[in-house]
Order: C-alpha cells, then structure tokens, then sequence
C-alpha cells in the first residue's frame, strides 16, 4: 500500500498509524513516535525549512510514513470583522467567530443539544448547521445567517 498509494494518488498524502493502544498510549497521543516541531515568525522559511528537514528524516534507514502533518495548501477565508460595531455589544466580540464556526461546521460539537422523544423516551442529538447549498459561493457564504 505505501508504494502503490502514491502511484494511484499523485500529491496525496498517505501515512499507517499503529492501530494498537499500547503503541498509541506510548507516542503520547501524537501521530507518530519521533514528532519534530518546527516554528518562527516567517511561514515560507519555516515551510522551507521543514521540507529540508524532512527530507533528511526520509534518508535515516528504518522511517516510515515520515511526513509533514500540517497541510499548507488548504483553502482558507479571512473573515473581518467591524471591532468598532462589535464594541457596542462587547458580547459580540467573543461570540462572532463561535457564531461564524458554529454555522459553518454545526452545533452538535461546540453545543450539543439533545431533544426527548416523550413518546418513547428516546434523546435524539439535533444539530444546527446552515445547509451546503446555502455556502457554496462567496456570495453566499457572506450573506449565510
């Protein structure tokens, strides 16, 4: 799998985490046993950087799935927000971006809510989330309440 992946695949990423506990519980929760870290202040330098580093980590004998964990090609969306308006309801300013995240991704992690059947006695999780068909502009991304 780890050679015919990537030739199914080309520009994905693909890594094998150990499926034991014991193996997981002895790597601390992180994805892998050797975990290198790299920060500043300058993402291309840093971005640069890790890339060397990891081309070196790929020339040590006995590594597996090395690979950088943190994905740098994912679309991203600055949001701007009026600090100005947001400070005639101080509350805004803490709940603009759960609001934002909560509409985007749903409820049911950030606030879960559950509804009781009195019927059968059943709790069903009900979930807030603006539909997809709602977002799937910028245009409509701007105006989703």
């Amino acid at each position: 799998m780890r050679e015919k992946l990537p030739q199914l695949f080309p520009g994905t990423t693909f890594a094998f985490l150990p499926a034991d506990i014991v193996s997981q519980v002895l790597n601390f929760g992180v994805p892998a046993p050797i975990d290198l870290q790299v920060a500043g202040q300058n993402l291309v330098s840093n971005r640069k950087y890790a890339n060397s580093l990891l081309a070196k980590v790929r020339a040590i004998p006995g590594i597996a799935d090395a690979r950088i964990q943190q994905a740098f090609q994912q679309p991203t969306l600055n949001v701007n927000v009026d600090r100005s308006l947001t400070s005639l309801a101080a509350s805004l300013k803490r709940t603009s971006p759960t609001a934002m995240l909560t509409t985007l991704s749903g409820s049911s992690q950030s606030a879960p809510t559950y509804w009781l059947n009195p019927a059968n006695g059943v709790s069903y999780a009900v979930s807030v989330q603006t539909p997809q068909r709602d977002i799937n502009t910028m245009t409509g991304l701007k105006t989703s309440r």
